[in-house]
C-alpha cells in the first residue's frame, strides 16, 4: 500500500491544474493525505478530477473556505472520524481507518499552538494500543539540529514523546542519519516539516519512505511530496458483514432501494444530467455516483450467490483458447497510456464484492472480460504492448449484441472497462441509444452493468 502526503499551499490557488497533474503522475498511490487543503472555489474541480483518477472516497472536515485543513482521498472505502474535542483545531486532524490500519491525517498549527494537537494524538495512541496507527502530514516542526540546522522548532520535544509512546519516524527508520529537507525559508534555510510516524507493530512492514522534491523545485507547492510504501496484510479469506433490519423495514423495501448502514456522515450526490461545459469530461453526463457508491447488490437466489463465491477462486485460465458465443472479430484502434507499465499475467481485475460486476484476465497477449456473477466470457481482445502502455486493435464479441442503431456501442464498453477497471480512471460509461432517457432506467442499467464503477453515464 502506498500513502502519499503533500502540502497544497493555501488550497492550491491558481496552481490547481498543475496540482492535479502532479496527483495524476502519482496515481499509483492508494491514499493521498493533502494538507493546507481549503473548501474554496477549487473544491469541486479537485473532487471531480480526483474521482477521475480513481479516488472516489474523499474525506474532509467541512471547514470554512479560508481555513487550512486536511483532505484524505482513497481508492478503497474507509471509515472516518472528526474530533470536535480539538475545538478550534478540529479541521486539522481527520482519522480514516479500517480493520487493517488507522491513519491520522494532520496539519499542525504554528508555534506553541501545536501542543494541544500533539497531546491529543498521544492520547489517541495510548487509547488505541492495538490499532496499526499512522500519523502523517505537515507537522510544522521536527528535531533540533537534525531536521533543521539550528534550534528554532517549537514543540520539538514531542517527537521524543511520540517515540516513547511506541511510534517510529518512518523516514528516519529507513534513512538513518541522512539529511533532507521538505521546506525552505525565503532565506534558503531547510527544514524537515512533513513526516510519517508509524506504530511499532507495523514498522517492519515499511518497504520505502522518501521525499519527492521536484514539485517543490518547480514551485507547484512550497513543500516536497512524501511517500510511504508498506506491505499490505495478506488476507485470503472472503468475509461478509451483516446487520439486522426490522420486519416492517423489510416489508417496505422495494427493488432498487438504497440501503444505508450506520450513522456515518457521507457526501450525497444528486442524480441528474450535467451539461458539457459544467464538467471536466466535455460531454453531457448523467451523475450516477449516489447509486454507484451506496447501492448494495442482493439476491434471493442462493445459486447465484454461490456461483459468485465459487468464481472468486478462479484465475481465469479456463478461458484460454475460448471466445464469446457467436463471436465475431472486429478491428479497432484503441491506444492506452499506462505510463509504460505492462499488465501482469493472470488476474488483472477481480471482483471482491457483488457490487463489482466484472473479472478481467490477461494471458499471453490477450484480454478476457468476464461477468463476475455468471462467469460469462463477454469480450475478448488482443493486447499489444507499446512504449507508453498498450493498444487494442482486435475485439471479439457476440454478433447478436451489435445493434444497427449504435454499432460502436460494444467497443465503447470495452474501452470503458479498460479505463475504469484496468487503468483505474473514473470516466463516463456509455449508455445504449435504445435505453429510455429517464433517471430510473439509466441508474438501473448503470448499476447492473458496471456496479460501483459506474459513476457517470453518457449517450455520447
Amino acid at each position: 500500500m502506498i500513502i502519499n502526503t503533500w502540502n497544497l499551499r493555501h488550497g492550491g490557488g491558481k496552481r490547481i491544474k498543475d496540482i492535479v497533474r502532479v496527483l495524476s503522475e502519482n496515481s499509483r498511490t492508494d491514499i493521498f493525505v493533502l494538507t493546507e487543503y481549503r473548501n474554496n472555489s477549487n473544491k469541486e474541480y479537485l473532487s471531480i478530477e480526483l474521482e477521475k483518477l480513481g479516488y472516489k472516497y474523499q474525506y474532509n472536515p467541512n471547514s470554512e473556505p479560508k481555513l487550512n485543513s486536511v483532505l484524505i482521498v482513497s481508492k478503497i472505502e474507509l471509515k472516518t472520524e472528526i474530533f470536535e474535542i480539538l475545538n478550534e483545531h478540529k479541521q486539522r486532524v481527520i482519522k480514516v481507518f479500517n480493520d487493517d490500519f488507522s491513519i491520522y491525517g494532520c496539519y499542525f498549527p504554528l508555534q506553541n499552538l501545536k501542543k494541544d494537537v500533539f497531546e491529543f494524538l498521544l492520547t489517541q495512541v495510548k487509547e488505541n494500543r492495538d490499532e496499526k496507527i499512522i500519523i502523517v502530514g505537515d507537522y510544522n516542526t521536527g528535531k533540533h539540529y537534525i531536521d533543521e540546522k539550528g534550534k528554532t522548532f517549537y514543540c520539538s520535544e514531542y517527537f521524543n514523546k511520540l517515540e516513547e509512546s511506541g511510534m517510529t519516524d518512518a523516514w528516519r527508520y529507513i534513512n538513518n542519519d541522512k539529511k533532507e529537507f521538505s521546506w525552505y525559508s525565503n532565506e534558503g534555510n531547510g527544514f524537515r516539516l512533513d513526516h510519517f510516524f508509524v506504530k511499532s507493530n507495523i514498522k517492519d512492514s515499511i518497504k520505502s519512505c522518501r521525499y519527492i522534491h521536484k514539485y517543490r523545485e518547480e514551485k507547484i507547492s512550497d513543500h516536497s511530496m512524501m511517500e510511504l510504501e508498506i506491505e499490505e496484510p495478506k488476507n485470503e479469506q472472503t468475509t461478509f458483514s451483516a446487520t439486522t433490519m426490522s420486519k416492517s423495514d423489510l416489508e417496505k423495501m422495494k427493488v432498487g432501494d438504497i440501503i444505508t448502514l450506520g450513522n456515518q456522515e457521507k457526501t450525497e450526490y444528486e442524480s441528474k444530467w450535467i451539461k458539457a461545459n459544467d464538467n471536466p469530461f466535455n460531454m453531457e453526463i448523467f451523475d450516477c455516483r449516489e447509486y454507484a457508491i451506496n447501492m448494495v447488490s442482493t439476491t434471493l437466489n442462493s445459486e447465484v450467490a454461490n456461483k459468485f463465491l465459487e468464481l472468486r477462486k478462479n484465475d481465469g485460465k479456463e478461458y484460454i483458447g475460448h471466445f464469446p458465443e457467436n463471436g465475431v472479430k472486429c478491428e479497432v484502434d484503441l491506444n492506452y497510456d499506462n505510463g509504460g507499465k505492462q499488465l501482469p499475467e493472470g488476474i488483472v481485475f477481480k471482483a471482491k464484492q457483488m457490487e463489482e460486476k466484472w473479472d478481467i484476465y490477461k494471458y499471453a497477449n490477450f484480454l478476457y472480460f468476464v461477468r463476475s456473477w455468471t462467469g460469462e466470457l463477454v469480450y475478448f481482445s488482443n493486447y499489444v504492448p507499446s512504449q507508453k502502455g498498450f493498444k487494442v486493435d482486435l475485439i471479439v464479441l457476440d454478433d447478436s449484441k451489435i445493434e444497427e442503431e449504435d454499432p460502436f456501442f460494444e467497443f465503447r464498453v470495452v474501452e470503458f472497462l479498460i479505463h475504469s477497471h484496468i487503468i483505474g480512471l473514473s470516466v463516463p460509461h456509455p449508455i445504449p441509444k435504445s435505453l429510455e432517457n429517464n433517471p430510473e432506467s439509466i441508474l438501473g442499467y448503470s448499476f447492473s452493468m458496471f456496479g460501483n464503477r459506474g459513476y457517470f453515464a453518457s449517450y455520447e
